[in-house]
């Protein structure tokens, strides 16, 4: 596993590392023994970075990650974001004053079963107040709690207001196959200000695996809106796609191979953060980062996903 600098943050992450929202039961069934499984197995894989959010589970993705790394927390970091707690719920908490935020990272802390954390995100794409999230977030680097932050957005305006001291120091953007719009905004913004960047969505939230067709119904807590309207017909573009694509595979390279080494290929990408619900699938997003496309592969790529840029 090839290691990259985080930015500005100077850290050296595992360019495939994992998106611990799964873990919180929202993307299908999984318990306790499997999540402990499941990140043992990225651990033993190469994976130093790992993601998560008080809003997965919610809270049961921070518990089952913080004890999964318990007997590991010198050897990797760990981000987590605050911000979109209990949204899915119907019952979505403001943050108006920074002891709202300070709180909130303490109550992480204890279910991370760690004294500091890495990276802290805010985990609105774009916040009323930015300079209440920033003020916190510096707040908490002199009280050593956090050791960085950023925000999780696609907005280049956004990444400017969080990164006005130029103290945002990673930003995470929804990039993929069928998702290349950050190409031209949040990506580049970053390469301007030496910003990290995590990027989720690398699979397409499943769509890009191979794994479906136009005729996949969802019922996933995530996803069961795909089913109708104008999701549905952004999905059916998005398996086209995805059905382009698959003319690259072969016996030797899957799908996720080829998806996540797009998204490798950017020299702005620091790390991608697909999300792993089992050992098995925890291998198989690592494996992706020894895969190399060239240069007629990614035309290819680039071609078929011309329409959803």
């Amino acid at each position: 596993m090839e290691l990259r600098t985080l930015g500005k943050t100077g850290f050296k992450v595992s360019e495939i590392s994992m998106g611990a929202w799964t873990l919180g039961g929202q993307w299908g069934d999984i318990d306790e023994a499997g999540a402990t499984a499941t990140v043992r197995a990225a651990l033993d894989a190469g994976v130093n970075f790992f993601d998560v959010a008080d809003g997965y589970g919610p809270l049961v993705a921070e518990q089952r990650l913080g004890a999964a790394l318990k007997c590991h927390r010198q050897d990797v970091f760990i981000s987590t974001k605050l911000g979109n707690f209990l949204r899915r719920h119907g019952h979505h908490a403001r943050y108006t004053h920074p002891l709202h935020i300070i709180n909130s990272v303490h109550a992480a802390l204890y279910r991370l079963q760690t004294d500091y954390i890495d990276v802290l995100l805010c985990h609105q794409a774009g916040p009323e107040d930015s300079d209440l999230f920033v003020e916190s977030f510096e707040q908490l680097i002199e009280q050593g709690l956090i050791r960085a932050y950023g925000v999780s957005t696609m907005n280049p305006g956004v990444i400017e207001k969080f990164d006005h001291m130029s103290n945002c120091g990673v930003v995470q953007i929804d990039y993929s196959i069928v998702r290349r719009g950050p190409e031209e905004g949040a990506l580049k913004t970053c390469a301007e200000r030496n910003i990290g960047t995590q990027i989720r969505g690398g699979l397409g939230q499943g769509v890009l695996t191979g794994s479906y067709s136009r005729d996949s119904r969802f019922t996933d807590a995530v996803r069961s809106s795909w089913n109708e309207g104008e999701r549905h017909e952004l999905f059916l573009r998005e398996i086209a796609t995805a059905e382009k694509v698959k003319a690259l595979v072969t016996p030797e390279r899957s799908m996720v191979d080829i998806v996540l080494a797009f998204v490798l290929a950017h020299p702005v990408v620091s790390c991608a953060i697909p999300g792993m619900k089992s050992p098995d699938q925890a291998r198989a997003n690592v494996a992706a980062a020894a895969v190399k496309l060239t240069d007629d592969e990614m035309a290819t790529i680039r071609e078929a996903s011309a329409g959803l840029l």
